[in-house]
């Protein structure tokens, strides 16, 4: 069975249903969300559950309070969504948020995880939205919140598939930890997923095509297909994947006997 995975940070100020279409064309088995939203958008007040009830999948996500780009506080968070039912789903705390006088001060960063029940076997899935840097370097910090999840990623031994936006570019030492264990299941690390817009933060500012920050990793799978997809929709580009279950991994069927 092959399964159709996609990976993408939707914005947090996007118009949600724009986010659904996409999401629709593309058509994933399983997708992982980030910079979902709630008590944000004045018409949406919990975008993780608004877009789970559009797509009419099983939905897991988790919210952490974060400063965003416009100067706003708001609840920010990732998501799994999939059309097989999820168990054993978790959140676990990256990095605790602090607040001083009722302002964000350091983002509250979470990793999400669950167990996606596919017809063929269970593969656990995990994503996150680790922290800016203004050169996308891979801080200490950051390395040490990837450790974490792929602790609890692989913990277990069975297929996994980590879709995140590790706000790290492609040639760093992060990543080059990761492919030790996990392999990109992605399109080649030199095509770019970010910035399709403009961006300002600070003193920094931003523009085209150039930055390759969007990962799909998987271990236990195989690979049919990857690209990434064109869209106006958000300031990153989505990533998909056609992976399959290795026929050591799949489920076998037990016959029952006649009566």
């Amino acid at each position: 069975m092959q399964m159709r995975v996609m990976q993408w940070n939707v914005m947090y100020d996007e118009d949600p249903e724009r986010i659904v279409e996409v999401i629709q064309d593309v058509d994933p088995d399983v997708v992982c969300l980030q910079e979902l939203t709630a008590g944000y958008q004045q018409r949406y007040s919990d975008v993780g559950a608004h877009i789970a009830a559009r797509l009419g999948y099983y939905g897991v996500h988790d919210y952490g309070r974060m400063a965003l780009p416009n100067g706003r506080d708001a609840d920010v968070g990732c998501g799994i969504f999939s059309r097989w039912p999820l168990e054993r789903h978790k959140s676990l705390v990256l990095q605790a948020g602090e607040m001083v006088d009722g302002e964000v001060t350091v983002d509250d960063r979470r990793y999400t995880q669950a167990d996606v029940m596919t017809p063929d076997g269970m593969v656990r899935f995990g994503t996150a939205h680790e922290p800016y840097h203004p050169h996308f370097f891979a801080t200490v910090a950051k390395r040490a919140m990837t450790e974490t999840i792929l602790v609890e990623l692989l913990a277990g031994g069975g297929p996994a598939v980590w879709c995140t936006d590790l706000n790290t570019t492609s040639g760093s030492q992060m990543i080059e930890r990761i492919l030790k264990v996990m392999k990109n299941a992605g399109p080649a690390l030199d095509q770019p997923t970010w910035t399709t817009k403009p961006f300002h933060l600070a003193h920094r500012h931003y523009s085209g095509l150039r930055w390759r920050l969007d990962y799909i990793f998987q271990r236990g799978l195989e690979m049919r297909s990857a690209e990434i997809i064109n869209t106006d929709v958000s300031d990153h580009l989505p990533i998909v994947a056609e992976l399959y279950l290795p026929s050591h991994h799949r489920r076998t069927s037990v016959k029952r006997p006649r009566v």
